[in-house]
């Protein structure tokens, strides 16, 4: 792979960018949680469309390409009309090199296709997944239908809610079954809300599914979408064997990643105040929002002691709560752990002048390595097209790859950390 210094919006500092894709279209990879790369490593799995599209897709198709940096070529193995600018369309590899992608199908159904290594179709799941066991014996999704409903910016456009209107035991939390393709309700809004303590609502839903790496817990969102765009967010694990499911966090969590199979690291916060003013109708003034964000990035670190906000890691066997890196990281990113060590890939959203920084954080030192500035060239400021720089691990974990744009293209790059690693390593003895 070439080196690929020089690019414009693009600032090197502890870790080189060594792949591209081209600006001559828009293509990008999507959610943090999972691996574009092969098994073997050498192609990436992303989307494609019209460099200069920057609206929420309504149905219109996006090409599911693998892009093999080594010689610069894409091979095009489908198309997808399930998809959204921040998760793509789920696409993942298999362990045996087989591809599966969410697309909505020509009755409207969200749906899950399993394709072999060169896009020929294998079978084709009724449901939507958002996340696959590690094992890949069990699928498990939302309702992306409901999701274009009540947040946008994750759903599918062109899904029909084929449960709307059925009440909250018929709708929830879904699996499949990856040897059968018999799909279930897992967890009822009914059931979330007694789990909750909360009454249903019809603008409650579930989203952002994630595994722990042995497969035995499941962690997801139950979020309710209040007035003027905000949210009131849970987190919950369900044990898998078990089937009991707890409450972790509230009000204010984002951005869960496992560490090993007993801890999950997350954004949250634990003010009861704020808390209270979260469901009061009074953020859904847009200038007191605005007030509100303003003073946020203004006296972000003050405001996140006040407000206990911050980066927490719970442990699920001994149902403590720990913050962590209070000083370090002090705002919201996508972070994911190597697989092994104490090392976190993380990011940031954009600062007051458009820059984004792609970083490292040794957990158990406490050490932080800035990896890169990229500025967020996004052609509109419409929130569900803003580009995240997402970044996850390759399976060797010594590369990782982002999303940014370029002049309002999205594009897809890969980053050498190796070295960055090795002085992690080094300032942690």
């Amino acid at each position: 792979m070439q080196d690929e210094a020089g690019i414009s919006g693009i600032r090197e500092i502890g870790a080189r960018m060594v792949a591209a894709t081209p600006q001559d279209s828009a293509n990008f990879f999507g959610f943090y949680d999972l691996c574009p790369f092969s098994p073997d490593g050498r192609d990436l799995l992303l989307l494609n469309c019209p460099a200069d599209w920057v609206t929420l897709p309504e149905g219109e198709p996006a090409l599911v390409r693998r892009w093999r940096p080594e010689d610069a070529t894409f091979e095009t193995l489908g198309e997808t009309r399930g998809w959204n600018w921040q998760h793509g369309a789920r696409q993942q590899w298999l362990r045996d090199g087989s591809i599966l992608y969410n697309d909505v199908d020509g009755q409207g159904h969200a749906v899950a296709r399993h394709v072999s290594p060169d896009g020929t179709p294998i079978r084709t799941f009724d449901m939507a997944i958002g996340a696959l066991s590690p094992d890949e014996s069990i699928g498990v999704g939302g309702n992306y239908a409901r999701l274009a409903r009540l947040d946008p910016t994750y759903g599918y456009g062109a899904a029909v809610d084929r449960h709307l209107d059925e009440g909250p035991t018929q709708d929830g939390l879904w699996s499949v079954s990856m040897a059968d393709g018999a799909v279930s309700l897992l967890l009822s809004y009914a059931e979330l809300a007694e789990i909750v303590g909360s009454p249903h609502s019809d603008r409650r839903f579930v989203t952002h599914p994630v595994f722990s790496p042995d497969g035995t817990r499941l962690a997801f969102f139950v979020t309710d979408a209040g007035e003027g765009g905000t949210t009131y967010a849970r987190l919950l694990v369900r044990d898998c064997d078990s089937g009991k499911v707890r409450v972790v966090a509230q009000e204010r969590v984002s951005h869960p990643a496992w560490i090993g199979e007993d801890r999950i690291w997350y954004w949250g916060r634990n003010s009861g105040a704020v808390r209270a003013l979260a469901t009061n109708r009074l953020l859904a003034n847009p200038a007191v929002r605005a007030v509100a964000r303003f003073a946020r990035r203004l006296l972000r670190a003050r405001m996140n002691q006040l407000v206990a906000e911050g980066f927490y890691v719970s442990d699920l066997n001994d149902d403590t709560r720990k913050r962590v890196a209070e000083h370090t990281l002090t705002e919201d990113g996508h972070y994911s752990w190597r697989g092994h060590g104490s090392v976190l890939l993380g990011d940031t959203y954009p600062d007051e002048d458009a820059w984004l920084t792609l970083l490292l954080f040794d957990l158990a030192s406490g050490q932080r390595v800035d990896l890169a500035r990229i500025r967020h060239e996004v052609a509109t400021r419409e929130e569900p097209m803003r580009c995240d720089l997402h970044p996850r691990w390759d399976r060797s974990g010594t590369r990782v790859c982002i999303d940014f744009v370029t002049d309002g293209c999205r594009r897809t790059g890969i980053f050498d950390v190796g070295p960055a690693l090795s002085r992690l390593a080094t300032a942690g003895v």
